[in-house]
């Protein structure tokens, strides 16, 4: 499949709402759309396509939104792969998103975009996630040795390190002493070990979503129903961000959003708490809705896409609940989360 300038539109779109909050600003996205991927179409491949002895790697980015915005993204990901490739002394056949968000499903495209290896259509989230070992990648087994840290102007990093946290908590202080913002490539697979770890066919999914959303805006419908006929999902609340409170610890967002329901929801309240992306969905009473691998999604009423850096208090939104893809059930994934949801709770 090659995907054009509106098929990335509405990815863009469609990755903004499913990252849950996170994975990046969609207008990060849309800056690399204008700009390294202008009008080039991009290769995009199903997981089942590709040969058993085919070698992928996950690419994105990573650091601060602000700095982001600000500086830029361009060529930190090739450098990334590229520098992959010399340590693993193999050449790399595919590229494929660690996360879905409005900027990290479209980081491995700079990569399709300036090398010509196609993107696979999945990712190892089927959402956004805080830390590098939260990934059904991690959880099936695959090392994150090594990983490949680039800037934009020739600094690089690669670490061999004992587990996936350390890497974690190293790739982090890396990234702010080059400025903020790096690209990275790891998860160095195979074509049967992508097979058997990826949540498959997540990029033509955020796709349709966000089809789904310009398609119901474009006739002054509700996109929120367009979201819950496309994904199965369920209307949690629709109302006013009364309190947005964020604390910022070694590197990520904690934080806090309460929304008053209003209209028919009128006299509920739903409150969520975050780790950059969102964690858990309570009622007034402290009652658990739902909780991370579920995707709890927020946009705006009228069909716009954020993260939780974008939320302000005023803003009038609706929140769905998703399940997360099967795959995090059969692999235990929620264990992957303990720590935080201990802590929130």
């Amino acid at each position: 499949m090659k995907l054009e300038k509106r098929d990335i539109e509405d990815i863009i779109v469609g990755s903004t709402f499913l990252g849950a909050g996170g994975g990046g600003s969609g207008e990060s996205g849309k800056m690399l759309l204008n700009t390294v991927l202008k009008n080039k179409k991009i290769e995009m491949i199903d997981p089942d396509e590709i040969s058993n002895d085919s070698k992928v790697a996950v690419v994105a980015g990573q650091g601060s939104p602000e700095v982001l915005l600000k500086k830029g993204f361009s060529l930190e990901c090739v450098n990334s792969l590229e520098l992959l490739e010399k340590a693993k002394k193999e050449k790399i056949d595919y590229v494929i998103p660690f996360e879905l968000g409005g900027f990290n499903t479209i980081t491995p495209m700079t990569v399709t975009a300036k090398k010509g290896l196609p993107i696979i259509n999945g990712d190892g989230c089927g959402r956004a996630v805080p830390e590098l070992q939260q990934t059904t990648y991690s959880l099936s087994g695959i090392a994150m040795n090594p990983l490949t840290i680039s800037d934009d102007v020739g600094n690089s990093v690669i670490l061999y390190t004992k587990d996936a946290v350390t890497a974690e908590n190293l790739s982090r202080a890396i990234t702010s002493e080059l400025g903020g913002i790096t690209g990275f490539a790891t998860y160095f697979m195979t074509g049967t070990q992508l097979k058997e770890s990826v949540i498959p066919g997540t990029i033509k999914y955020a796709k349709e979503v966000g089809s789904a959303i310009r398609e119901s805006k474009e006739k002054n419908k509700d996109p929120a129903e367009a979201i819950v006929h496309k994904t199965g999902g369920e209307i949690f609340i629709r109302g006013k961000i009364t309190e947005k409170s964020t604390r910022t610890i070694g590197g990520f967002d904690f934080g806090k959003t309460k929304i008053k329901g209003h209209k028919e929801y009128a006299g509920k309240e739903l409150i969520i708490d975050y780790k950059n992306e969102n964690m858990l969905a309570k009622d007034s009473k402290g009652h658990i809705l739902m909780e991370v691998p579920d995707l709890i999604c927020v946009m705006e009423e009228n069909g716009n896409t954020w993260t939780n850096a974008d939320l302000k208090e005023g803003m009038n939104v609706v929140t769905i609940g998703i399940k997360a893809h099967k795959k995090w059930e059969l692999l235990n994934g929620k264990k992957t989360f303990i720590h935080i949801l201990e802590k929130l709770k």
